[in-house]
C-alpha cells in the first residue's frame, strides 16, 4: 500500500493485506462488534465476503490481527493518512465531490426550517398570510382584521407566548387560530374584488393547512382535528415558509 507498507516487516510471512483490515475495522465499527465477533464475521457471513471482495472458502483470520492492525495505525498519525488516502481514491473515482457533504443512505435533508408544533405551524401560517396581503395592498388589510388579532399575529407566532394569557390552553388556541383563519378566508371570498389574494403564496399555504388540521362542522364552525386524523405525514406542510418541507422517519 506504497506509503504504508512499513507498518510490515519485509522477512518471514506475508501480513494480511491492510487495505482488507481497513475494510473490516469499518465494518466492525458499523455493525459494533468485538474484535472476535468480527473475524467470525469475515470467515462466515456471505455478506461480509462480497463487500470484501473474498472467495466464499476463504477461512478467515485470529481476532488478534484486529487488535495488533489498529495498535499499527495510530503510529504516526497512520490512520489520518490513511483516510486522507481514501479521500483522494474516490475524488479520482468521481464518488465524492470537492466542498460537498456525502451521505451513505437515502436519507435526504430537503429544507433547513425551524421545527414547530401544530399550533406554531397554524399561527405561522396565518401571520404569514397577513404580511403578504400587507406587502401587496396595504389599503385592503386592515378591513380583514379581526380584534385582537395584532397581539396573536402581530409578530413570531410561538405557543409559549401565546400560552401566557390567563386560562388559555392548547386546544383553545388552536381552534382561536383556527377560527381566526376561517374569518379570513371567508372575507376573501365574500369580495369580489379581493380573489386576487387567492393567488398568493401563503394564502394558498394557508387554506391547504385548515384543511389538513380543521374540519368543517354541520353548524359551519371548525373542529380541530385529532392527530389520528391528519394526513400521512409525508404529505403534511410542514412549515408555512416552505410549502416543500417534508418530515419522514424510516422504519
Amino acid at each position: 500500500m506504497g506509503g504504508f507498507e512499513e507498518m510490515y516487516a519485509g522477512l518471514g510471512r506475508p501480513g494480511i493485506s491492510p487495505a482488507l483490515l481497513v475494510m473490516v475495522t469499518v465494518l466492525q465499527f458499523l455493525h459494533n462488534l468485538s474484535d472476535r465477533d468480527a473475524a467470525v464475521a469475515v470467515a462466515d457471513r456471505i455478506s461480509w465476503k462480497y463487500a470484501l471482495g473474498l472467495e466464499l472458502d476463504y477461512t478467515g483470520f485470529d481476532a488478534s490481527v484486529l487488535c495488533e492492525f489498529r495498535a499499527r495505525l495510530v503510529v504516526g498519525d497512520r490512520a489520518d493518512a490513511l483516510l486522507t488516502l481514501m479521500l483522494q481514491r474516490l475524488k479520482v473515482a468521481g464518488l465524492v465531490r470537492a466542498g460537498g457533504r456525502q451521505r451513505t443512505d437515502s436519507t435526504h435533508v430537503l429544507a433547513c426550517v425551524r421545527r414547530l408544533n401544530r399550533i406554531e405551524c397554524l399561527g405561522e401560517a396565518l401571520r404569514a398570510a397577513l404580511e403578504e396581503i400587507a406587502r401587496t395592498s396595504p389599503g385592503l388589510i386592515v378591513p380583514l382584521l379581526g380584534p385582537g388579532w395584532d397581539e396573536r399575529y402581530g409578530r413570531k407566532v410561538e405557543t409559549s407566548r401565546l400560552l401566557r394569557r390567563k386560562n388559555a390552553s392548547a386546544l383553545k388556541l388552536a381552534e382561536q387560530i383556527g377560527a381566526d383563519g376561517q374569518s379570513l378566508t371567508a372575507a376573501i371570498d365574500a369580495d369580489p374584488t379581493a380573489t386576487w389574494m387567492d393567488d398568493l403564496a401563503q394564502v394558498k399555504i394557508l387554506r391547504e393547512l385548515w384543511d389538513q388540521h380543521f374540519e368543517r362542522t354541520a353548524t359551519g364552525t371548525l373542529r380541530y382535528r385529532d392527530t389520528r386524523e391528519l394526513p400521512p405525514s409525508a404529505e403534511r406542510v410542514r412549515s408555512p415558509h416552505d410549502p416543500d418541507t417534508r418530515y419522514s422517519t424510516k422504519g
